[in-house]
């Protein structure tokens, strides 16, 4: 024992406080907190509490506090002046004085070490029975914490025991413990946002991003001061997410807070956790922890991230710049998850616009080139097609038109970018005006699904079949007519496709407006369409087409396939007896309103063989001409696992037009067999097959 600690130093106290420590140290926790409470103490005897303080954090006495707790039949014991309450009151003061007394005299190195065990040893006691222990003003929740964590700070500045906190289990759950009650307050006694306690609640935050740091900076992902962390914040990763979006939010709240250096602060500690620093270790354990990813998203961290880099940016902190680059590859990280055009959204109202144009500013585009490129030439363009992506982005334009971009842009290329994406952008948002005014025919009107019938009507007028919810009617009539012409092998497919996921993440006015894009895309470009047909029923004259517009990469490219490519084998497919169960398969279904069911979308996944499209093939076959196959391609499955979604779009016609698909195929019959033909060498017959378009009639999707 260091001598600093020795009772021996009780004789240098002054007679009148000399009693109240000698029965302190007897084991009076009355006497205690009155020596420690006294503003009278001269301060050549302050460094004399430390005997006084290490006597009352003897490890000896938790059993008996234990036995106190265990054995107590009076709830009087656990109120204030109560024996417990006492007990518990006297090591928490003792915990605090510590922190006055280095403060105002200097310790012994040699002293921490002894003291070390024996104050972890209490607030490990004090954490574990938190609950047990009753609350005051005097000690609530809040403070003690906040004490436990200065503690902790206090005696981590001694080397010597810095070493022995390191391999102490248990440290990093009262941290995260201390973590979950600052930020969302004590719940017991409702007392979180009581002025006088805030000042706690502030010094307490500061010092859960110092553990934090020190944490990111020495341990690894899934180390057991993680999950010790997880399980004091609640344990789960859920919990986790949380108070990480809960942090960046109390750090920088909106895009006007003022970022000073307090908050920065803040931010360095949640960066690790949310994968922003670009540390390949870190941040290839963290990707694989799915269940945090997933956490963080459904938590807000898109939001949070958007609005505090909006507002880092104006700060003149040295690391500043550091941060905010940190959170960027952190945002871009997040919404690169499926479904992707969810967190765009979230972005583009948090301010995601205004973000892009932040760090492609002179100062800092080197650091963030990378990081934009992502942005401008895959994450926006490819979801572009969604009519929620594209609203949103409609107002997030609102926010920034006061902003000369040309000014703010530091470089000719980003500019550029920025530039294209607007040209890409700008006829869809045209086209989402008219979706959203009502002005868009292939938006209103749909046509009915009896191939005998195809009556296009406005889409109010349809009821929808109630089992699959996809095929539309005008009349009773015409579903049982296509019941009995093949709807009811289609039924059970179109039901199960409807429970699958792409419909889960797809909103329905999402579907609706793929379906408007498709048929303004197919309108603009019908004579592109038909010399790619050309060419391929020249290479292919014996297989029947469909048309596939595919919006991976933002832009619209054509492609031009076999209708048999899209049949499965028998091997492809999956069971699908659990959906064939539920599906009711009685020949009686009933109509119902067109609430939100009205579409008639297929899907198939690309290197998911269980998604069938043999109805679309089978029916447009089978059409005589009333049926196009149409197809359209989006961005599934963002990141390594880049994969597409298909959705089907069949166009109707209210009569055949086998005339033009006849037209064409004989222009690919005069063309030269076995020759590499391309569409320049389809010049000469541009009038012949502008002559066969002028004929077609329109078609509705």
């Amino acid at each position: 024992m260091h001598s600093s600690l020795k009772l021996s130093n009780l004789s240098k106290f002054p007679p009148r406080f000399k009693k109240l420590a000698q029965e302190s140290v007897s084991g009076s926790a009355e006497a205690t907190m009155s020596l420690l409470a006294t503003e009278e103490l001269p301060p050549r005897c302050i460094p004399c509490l430390l005997p006084v303080i290490y006597s009352a954090l003897d490890p000896a006495k938790i059993f008996a506090h234990l036995g106190l707790i265990n054995s107590s039949t009076s709830e009087e014991d656990f109120l204030p002046n109560g024996v417990i309450w006492l007990q518990a009151v006297e090591k928490v003061i003792c915990l605090r004085n510590l922190w006055d007394i280095k403060e105002q005299c200097h310790i012994p190195s040699a002293a921490f070490m002894d003291l070390w065990p024996r104050v972890w040893a209490w607030i490990d006691f004090l954490d574990e029975f938190r609950d047990l222990v009753p609350i005051s003003q005097k000690t609530p929740l809040q403070t003690r914490y906040t004490i436990f964590l200065t503690s902790f700070q206090m005696f981590r500045g001694n080397e010597a025991v810095k070493n022995l906190m390191d391999k102490t289990p248990h440290l990093y759950a009262i941290v995260g413990r201390a973590w979950n009650i600052f930020l969302n307050g004590d719940v017991v006694t409702d007392t979180a946002h009581e002025p006088e306690l805030e000042e706690d609640r502030l010094m307490g935050l500061d010092d859960v991003s110092y553990f934090l740091r020190l944490w990111s900076w020495s341990e690894s992902w899934g180390s057991p001061s993680f999950e010790e962390l997880v399980a004091g914040v609640g344990g789960t990763r859920s919990h986790l997410a949380s108070l990480v979006v809960a942090h960046i939010h109390f750090a920088l709240p909106t895009a006007s807070t003022p970022a000073v250096e307090a908050n920065v602060l803040h931010l360095v500690a949640m960066m690790y956790l949310v994968g922003g620093t670009g540390e390949e270790s870190g941040t290839a354990s963290r990707s694989r922890d799915s269940i945090f990813r997933d956490a963080l998203l459904h938590k807000g961290a898109i939001a949070a991230l958007t609005t505090a880099i909006q507002a880092i940016d104006g700060s003149t902190v040295p690391i500043a710049a550091t941060v905010m680059q940190c959170m960027l590859r952190a945002l871009v990280s997040l919404m690169n998850n499926f479904p992707r055009h969810k967190w765009v959204v979230q972005a583009l109202d948090a301010g995601l616009l205004n973000v892009m144009l932040c760090c492609g500013s002179a100062k800092r585009l080197k650091e963030m080139s990378a990081l934009l490129d992502d942005l401008l030439y895959d994450i926006l363009p490819s979801t572009t097609v969604y009519h929620s992506v594209l609203s949103a982005f409609q107002r997030g334009l609102a926010k920034i038109q006061h902003i000369d971009v040309k000014a703010r842009f530091g470089d000719e290329i980003y500019l550029e970018l920025w530039e294209g994406l607007f040209r890409l952008v700008r006829p869809r948002l045209a086209l989402l005006d008219e979706y959203d005014s009502g002005q868009l025919a292939a938006s209103i009107h749909r046509a009915c699904d009896n191939l005998e019938c195809c009556n296009v009507v406005p889409k109010r007028e349809l009821k929808c079949c109630n089992s699959c919810l996809s095929a539309v009617y005008c009349s009773r009539a015409c579903q049982k007519t296509d019941w009995k012409a093949g709807h009811r092998q289609g039924c059970p497919i179109l039901y199960a496709k409807r429970r699958g996921r792409p419909y889960s993440f797809t909103a329905t006015k999402d579907r609706s407006f793929f379906r408007a894009l498709v048929h303004d895309e197919y309108t603009r470009r019908r004579e592109e369409v038909a010399l790619e047909l050309i060419l391929f029923m020249h290479d292919d004259p014996k297989l029947e087409p469909y048309v596939c517009f595919v919006y991976i990469n933002g832009t619209c490219e054509l492609d031009i396939g076999a209708m048999e490519d899209l049949l499965l084998s028998d091997g492809d497919k999956c069971d699908n007896d659990n959906d064939q169960e539920e599906y009711q398969t009685s020949e009686a279904v009933d109509l119902e309103s067109d609430s939100g069911h009205s579409d008639d979308s297929e899907l198939r996944y690309e290197r998911e063989p269980y998604v069938d499209f043999s109805y679309d093939v089978s029916r447009t076959k089978g059409s005589r001409g009333k049926l196009w196959l149409h197809l359209m391609d989006v961005l599934d499955r963002p990141g390594d696992e880049e994969q597409a979604q298909t959705w089907a779009f069949p166009i109707r016609y209210a009569s055949g037009n086998e005339s033009v698909m006849r037209g064409l195929r004989e222009i690919a019959e005069e063309l030269p067999k076995g020759a590499n033909v391309r569409i320049r060498d389809l010049k000469p017959y541009l009038g012949r097959v502008r002559e066969l378009l002028s004929k077609e009639e329109e078609g509705v999707y």
